[in-house]
């Protein structure tokens, strides 16, 4: 093992966090589900339906998990914004790449990479979402995948499930999970990155050069990481919300 001892501690680091949460006014979502309470409840409502009590508790587990790792990693964001070298974002013009200046900082690198990871958390608290009313509304069919939009689309078909008062509620965050998915997908599949989201535009000129090649303007701009970090909260608050509204729909659910 190492001598070297570290300058801080994830004591220290978590005590930001919750300060910094709670000086934005922030909910700490996994603090109000109580997992002896959330085991007593899979308990009572497994047993209730007829369901696997292990499976039952697993699957409810696994979506609070889910919502805590959304919690550190916004909380990162906002610890590395900090550090950032242009948090409100930065706009440069030159007529030649290399007069542009390097924007980035190690912060940037880990607000990016906290980013990336909250959105591939957010879409496990929806993955396991689905997985929890896959559980307990019975709806597996085979090796069939269903995903949350899938699942509400199962839950509308039928007539008594989709009848129940909280349903509604559950149904409404279908536009939600629809909005992380595509965000996500995005950033998995098509651009993750440790450098954020910089753009580079060139627009050729009418004024040409000696050896007959237009100048060319070079835009660069480095995004405003405030309103990402909005975007990423405002998923995680409609994430809670959309736990806590499965959550009274499993108990509305009739006796199978």
């Amino acid at each position: 093992m190492s001598s070297y001892t570290p300058k801080t501690s994830i004591d220290v680091v978590q005590e930001d966090i919750l300060a910094l949460f709670e000086s934005l006014g922030w909910p700490w979502a996994t603090a109000a589900f109580d997992m002896r309470k959330m085991d007593a409840f899979a308990t009572r409502e497994s047993a209730r339906l007829g369901l696997d009590e292990d499976e039952a508790c697993r699957r409810l587990k696994d979506v609070v998990w889910a919502l805590g790792s959304v919690q550190f990693s916004l909380g990162y964001m906002l610890i590395a914004k900090g550090s950032a070298k242009q948090p409100r974002g930065h706009v440069q013009r030159a007529s030649d790449i290399q007069n542009l200046s390097v924007e980035y900082s190690i912060g940037d690198s880990h607000f990016w990479h906290h980013t990336n990871l909250a959105m591939e958390s957010l879409y496990r608290v929806w993955e396991r979402l689905a997985n929890f009313l896959v559980c307990f509304c019975s709806l597996q069919d085979g090796d069939e995948k269903l995903y949350f939009d899938g699942v509400i689309q199962r839950l509308e078909q039928d007539d008594i499930l989709s009848a129940l008062t909280s349903f509604k509620n559950v149904k409404r965050h279908r536009k939600h999970y629809n909005r992380v998915a595509c965000s996500r997908n995005r950033l998995s599949h098509q651009s993750s990155r440790l450098f954020g989201g910089q753009t580079v535009t060139v627009t050729p000129s009418d004024i040409l050069r000696a050896d007959g090649m237009p100048y060319a303007e070079i835009t660069a701009t480095m995004p405003d990481l405030f309103p990402i970090i909005e975007g990423v909260k405002d998923k995680y608050l409609e994430s809670r919300d959309a736990f806590v509204h499965v959550v009274e729909y499993v108990k509305e659910l009739p006796n199978h």
